[in-house]
């Protein structure tokens, strides 16, 4: 657990707290920090949240001095959301949005998104939770979320073609509509000609009691570790010290190139307890909510 902590403290250092923490490492799923973060941050700010508007669309209602240097990075574990850009600001978001599946977008402090339950696996998800993370803009990177501010969370829920507040849930622990909650899923979030981002998900409930951690294995040495606090628009980066790994341990999302993920090979993802991820050797009999990946031509 020393271990453990170690990379938290020095998260913390870097990024600026625990909040951020969850935000980067969270599908990662430290579910029992995220909790208490979450609850950290309404103590702290409790008149910051995301506000469901009456046409349905979702905002933070941030009024304060440095509005105008604030940037929202908005994302969601399931379904789609559709980003409000007024001006200009964002131009490669835009120029780059055949990138997108639909899962993230950027906005300023005043403008809203619109989620939606369909999602770019086929799928729909009843329920989702959508995270905004308030940060100052960088004048060189405006995509950049180094500069933390605050991160929010919403669940949302369809009920007779509205959406609706619902009760909280965890973040990459969406509802698909239809189905049980008996399945985990690793999925694309983002597809450049060089890359591909992906994340994980599951739908079997969580304990938030519980310390769990998300580990990625390949059949070879094909994962990075995702740049979150960089950004990942126009496309993501990659941390170099955690680049083209078998096997990578708490990271809410790892980027393959194409060229290195020939047909046949393979990605698993899923859960670990603490003591598991203390052990040199992980095996896929230690892990919980799996899911598995095969690479295909095309």
């Amino acid at each position: 657990m020393k271990e453990l902590w170690k990379k938290i403290d020095r998260f913390m250092l870097k990024y600026g707290g625990y909040s951020l923490l969850i935000a980067t490492v969270a599908t990662v799923a430290f579910f029992a920090v995220l909790q208490w973060a979450q609850d950290y941050v309404k103590e702290k700010t409790p008149e910051l949240e995301i506000q469901l508007d009456d046409e349905g669309y979702l905002y933070v209602n941030y009024q304060y001095d440095d509005k105008e240097n604030v940037y929202i990075f908005w994302e969601t574990d399931g379904g789609s959301l559709s980003i409000e850009n007024k001006d200009n600001t964002f131009s490669e978001q835009k120029e780059y949005q055949h990138f997108n599946k639909g899962y993230y977008g950027y906005t300023k402090s005043n403008e809203r998104v619109l989620w939606s339950s369909n999602d770019a696996d086929g799928n729909t998800y009843s329920t989702a939770t959508v995270r905004a993370v308030l940060y100052e803009k960088d004048k060189d990177n405006i995509y950049k979320i180094e500069n933390y501010v605050l991160e929010v969370n919403i669940t949302l829920t369809m009920q007779d073609g509205k959406i609706i507040k619902a009760k909280d849930r965890v973040f990459s622990n969406p509802v698909r509509e239809n189905s049980d909650d008996n399945w985990s899923q690793i999925y694309c979030i983002q597809e450049t000609e060089d890359t591909v981002t992906y994340r994980y998900r599951t739908g079997s409930k969580i304990d938030e009691d519980k310390v769990l951690i998300l580990y990625w294995k390949a059949d070879d040495s094909i994962l990075s570790e995702t740049d979150y606090a960089e950004g990942i628009c126009p496309s993501a980066s990659i941390i170099k010290e955690n680049e083209n790994k078998s096997e990578i341990k708490a990271s809410t999302m790892i980027t393959c190139e194409k060229k290195m993920c020939q047909s046949g090979k393979q990605i698993m993802a899923g859960l670990m307890d603490e003591e598991t991820y203390k052990s040199e050797q992980v095996e896929k009999k230690d892990m919980i909510y799996i899911s598995e990946f095969v690479f295909h031509e095309g």
